[in-house]
C-alpha cells in the first residue's frame, strides 16, 4: 500500500500570525519528515516568510509560493496543479497556509476533489486567531472591500463571516498574542470560541490556557415545523432581540418562498437571509416524483432549526419573539396558495450572491 501525503491546512485573518505558526509547527517536525510549503497571501506583507526558508532550508524546491491571488478563488487551478506536484513527489507532509481570507471548507473541498485526493490525509485544519483584535472584528460592519481585502469585485463578504467560517471549519484553534489581553478577555475568548466551534481543540501560544468559564457563552435551538411570516420576522430582525447574539446558523422557512430553504446566518453584527438551495431536487423516475410528492404534501419536510449563541442570552425571551414569527393557526389553514401573497419586504434573491442583509447592532455596543 502506498504512504499518504499527510495535509495541513492553516488559515487566519490579517496579522493573526499564520506564518509564525507554520514556521513553529516547521522547526518542530521529524527531522526524518521531508516536507512541502504552499504559502497564499493577498493584501498582506508575510513578514514570517524568512523563518519558513530558513526552517525549510534556503532554496528548497518544496517551498511554493502563490502570490497576487487567492486559492479559493483566481488561483485554484495553480493550486491544484501544486498540489498534484507535491502528491505525485516522494514528500512526507503538506502544509498550506491560505491567505487571510481564505475558506477552509473550500480548500478542504478541493483537496478531496482533486484528482490525488486518494493519495492524501487532511490530518489538521488550523485557525489561527489574534486575541488582541478578534472580538473586535468579528463585531464590525466591515467588508472585505472595506479592508481592500477582496481578490474578485463582486465578493461582498463580511469581515466576520469569514472569521466565523475560519473558526467553525478548524480542528484546532491557536489563540496568539494572548499576553496582549486581560485574563478575563482570555477566558470570554475561548469560551466563545468553544461555543463556535466545540469540537476544535485550543491552544494559546505564550500563555497557559485559562480556566474556561463557559457558562459566560449560552446556546438555544429553536425548532418548529411553520414557516415564518415575512414581514413578522423582518420586524423582529429590525428590533433589539438579537442584537446581544454572537452568532446565529441554521436553516428558516419563510412563508412566501416555498421552494428554498433560507440560510440564515449573523455573525456579530451582522444578519444575513439567503437561498441554500430547494428543499429537494426535482426530477428524477416517476417512482422518485412520486414519492416527493406525497413526502412534501402540504410542506411537511420543511422545517425550522436554528442555533444561537450569545453571552447573557435570554432564551425563554428569544423563543417567544421566534414563535410570533411564525404563522398562526388561522394562517396555516390558508394554505401555500396563499402564503405566496403575504407582504415579503426581504429582498429578492436573483443570483447566488443575492441575499437580505441587516446590522442587529451598532459596531459601539458592547456586549461583552
Amino acid at each position: 500500500m502506498n504512504k499518504k501525503l499527510f495535509v495541513t491546512v492553516i488559515t487566519g485573518f490579517v496579522n493573526t500570525g499564520k506564518t509564525h505558526v507554520l514556521s513553529d509547527l516547521l522547526s518542530n517536525r521529524n527531522p526524518a519528515e521531508e516536507s512541502a510549503v504552499i504559502m497564499n497571501d493577498i493584501a498582506e506583507v508575510v513578514n514570517g516568510t524568512s523563518k519558513v526558508r530558513k526552517a525549510m532550508g534556503e532554496e528548497n524546491p518544496l517551498l511554493l509560493e502563490l502570490p497576487n491571488g487567492c486559492i479559493c478563488c483566481t488561483l485554484k487551478d495553480v493550486f491544484l496543479e501544486a498540489i498534484e506536484k507535491v502528491a505525485n513527489s516522494s514528500v512526507d507532509h503538506l502544509y498550506i497556509e491560505g491567505n487571510a481570507t481564505a475558506e477552509p471548507y473550500l480548500i478542504r473541498g478541493f483537496l478531496e476533489k482533486s484528482s490525488v485526493a486518494e493519495q492524501m490525509h487532511i490530518q489538521n485544519v488550523i485557525t489561527v486567531i489574534d486575541a488582541k483584535t478578534f472580538l473586535q472584528d468579528f463585531l464590525s460592519t466591515d467588508h472585505l472591500r472595506d479592508r481592500g481585502l477582496v481578490a474578485l469585485s463582486h465578493d461582498d463578504r463580511l469581515v466576520s463571516e469569514v472569521l466565523a467560517e475560519q473558526i467553525e471549519c478548524a480542528d484546532t484553534l491557536v489563540i496568539t498574542k494572548g499576553c496582549s489581553v486581560s485574563e478575563s478577555d482570555l477566558v470570554l475568548l475561548e469560551a466563545t470560541l468553544a461555543a463556535l466551534n466545540p469540537k476544535a481543540s485550543i491552544t494559546i501560544l505564550g500563555r497557559n490556557k485559562s480556566s474556561t468559564n463557559s457558562q459566560k457563552i449560552q446556546k438555544f435551538v429553536f425548532r418548529s415545523n411553520k414557516p415564518f411570516h415575512p414581514s413578522r420576522l423582518h420586524s423582529a430582525l429590525q428590533g433589539s432581540a438579537f442584537a446581544s447574539l454572537l452568532r446565529i446558523r441554521g436553516t428558516a422557512w419563510l412563508a412566501t418562498r416555498q421552494e428554498y430553504k433560507i440560510s440564515w446566518s449573523q455573525t456579530g453584527s451582522m444578519c444575513s437571509l439567503e437561498s441554500d438551495g430547494p428543499w429537494w431536487s426535482k426530477g428524477g423516475s416517476a417512482q422518485e416524483e412520486e414519492f416527493n410528492a406525497k413526502w412534501f404534501e402540504y410542506c411537511g419536510n420543511r422545517y425550522q432549526d436554528i442555533e444561537c449563541i450569545g453571552a447573557g442570552l435570554d432564551s425563554h425571551q428569544l423563543k417567544e419573539v421566534l414563535e410570533t414569527c411564525l404563522l398562526t393557526e388561522l394562517e396555516m389553514q390558508l394554505g401555500p396558495d396563499l402564503w405566496k401573497h403575504f407582504d415579503d419586504p426581504f429582498d429578492q434573491w436573483v443570483d447566488l450572491m443575492d441575499r437580505s442583509l441587516f446590522i442587529v447592532r451598532q459596531e459601539h455596543t458592547k456586549i461583552l
